[in-house]
């Protein structure tokens, strides 16, 4: 039998299989060349010697073991990168037992061939030398494989993420809002139901709806709550993006009696606001900051820029009027007192003197210095701005001042006071955030960027 173009064959198909393969390189290469060593042992021995029994004996064996090794490297190179990084642990054993194959393969033939033992190819299957390389090879490897655990989980996560969205907009790609009927909501937990949020109007619980976690907001003030009501209708209505909170629908219960129950159903943050989610938790890194930074932004800029219509005022831009969702994406929300610039004159002076200090802490220095200054867009990109700079340093604003007004007035009226960002902030962010809380309104950035 021709055992040596036979070789010469499979030796060549482990060489291009050698090159598909993505993991564990380093210990591949290493095999390729005890193959290569293998395929010049053959192929420098005399022919008349090939022709011994011996020889063909041993040359037969290293036809099985090389064909051995060409399925075990096609199954490897065809494999997915996820199933090499599950299964690290027991490649070990199969690369440590097909080298051991191709020393014994080497020195049955070396010996039918009556080799040297001084030859150079006897140092590549020499055993302490062979263990040497193989655990220098193995090390190799295993920190690559970290490296692929690594992208592949972030992979994972940037998936993941993408499903999340896509099926959170499934029910606004149906229909963007709807009229909800009771029997299609459900409470979590159903008894007794227990909001995990109130404002002096209104009590927020978490449900489902058609399946997705939902917030649905039920009014409890009966004085003009019709009006206030439809009144924040509106409001949702107009907005749909990624950045703010979404409205799904409305719920009116007994609409028919006297007393009438009135319910919005919204998009459901699992991790709350943001003022929560900054003080609960371990600092994130910050590609992660940036990006919350980014959505913030966003939310705001959506806001300002409503398609056709005039620009629409938040009017309180703070981290407890952000949301934060399972994936840390940040949702503007809040958004039952925004106001037309037109529509809005002067802020009146007792509205601005009920404010407490962790409210103040957002106002614009103007606001601040004269407390019937028109409200305007650079109002709320500097309380956009104090919201920022709570992502990237991970502090409340001006918490050494204890709380004091009068020094919280001096300080940013009159000594145009900006607290320090970290020392290893990105510079662009750092501009950006700096630019949003300048004391002169004019050299405020818009929510878009100027």
């Amino acid at each position: 039998m021709d055992f040596v173009k036979d070789i010469v064959g499979v030796v060549k198909t482990i060489y291009e299989l050698a090159e598909k393969v993505k993991a564990n390189q380093s210990r591949w290469c290493r095999i390729r060349e005890r193959v290569k060593a293998l395929e010049e042992l053959v192929d420098s021995a005399d022919k008349n010697i090939l022709e011994n029994e011996q020889v063909q004996k041993a040359l037969e064996e290293l036809l099985h073991v090389l064909k051995s090794a060409q399925a075990q490297i096609g199954n490897y190179a065809n494999a997915s990168c996820f199933r090499h990084v599950i299964k690290s642990n027991s490649y070990e054993e199969e690369f440590d037992t097909l080298n051991k194959r191709l020393s014994e393969v080497f020195e049955r033939l070396s010996l039918a061939l009556q080799l040297d033992q001084r030859s150079k190819l006897f140092k590549v299957f020499e055993l302490a030398n062979r263990q040497r390389e193989d655990e220098e090879d193995r090390k190799k490897d295993i920190k690559e494989l970290q490296r692929l655990l690594i992208n592949y989980k972030e992979s994972l996560d940037m998936m993941q993420k993408d499903l999340e969205e896509i099926k959170t907009n499934v029910i606004h790609s149906v229909e963007l809002f709807r009229m909800i009927k009771p029997e299609e909501l459900t409470y979590i937990p159903d008894y007794p139901k227990t909001p995990f949020m109130k404002t002096p109007r209104a009590e927020i619980y978490t449900g489902r709806f058609s399946h997705f976690p939902v917030a649905i907001k039920r009014y409890t003030e009966a004085l003009n709550i019709k009006s206030e009501f439809f009144a924040e209708v509106d409001s949702l209505k107009q907005f749909e993006s990624p950045n703010i909170l979404r409205m799904f629908g409305i719920c009116i219960k007994n609409e028919e009696r006297p007393n009438p129950e009135y319910y919005i159903i919204m998009e459901y943050c699992a991790q709350g606001t943001l003022q929560n989610f900054l003080f609960s938790r371990q600092e994130l890194p910050w590609d992660k900051k940036v990006g919350m930074c980014l959505d913030a932004a966003q939310g705001v800029y959506r806001l300002h820029h409503v398609s056709g219509q005039e620009s629409k005022l938040h009017m309180n831009i703070r981290s407890e009027n952000f949301l934060v969702d399972e994936n840390n994406k940040v949702k503007l929300g809040g958004l039952e007192h925004s106001q037309t610039v037109q529509s809005l004159k002067k802020r009146k002076e007792q509205e601005h003197n009920d404010k407490n200090f962790s409210s103040l802490c957002y106002s614009a220095p103007e606001l601040l210095r004269n407390t019937g200054h028109e409200y305007g867009t650079e109002c709320d990109i500097y309380s956009l701005g104090i919201v920022l700079w709570e992502i990237a340093t991970w502090k409340k604003p001006f918490q050494d001042f204890n709380g004091n007004k009068i020094t919280l007035f001096q300080k940013v009226c009159f000594k145009k006071y900006q607290e320090p960002l970290p020392q290893h902030c990105p510079e662009s962010l750092e501009k950006v955030i700096s630019a949003c809380r300048s004391y002169d309104p004019f050299q405020r950035l818009s929510a878009g960027g100027r």
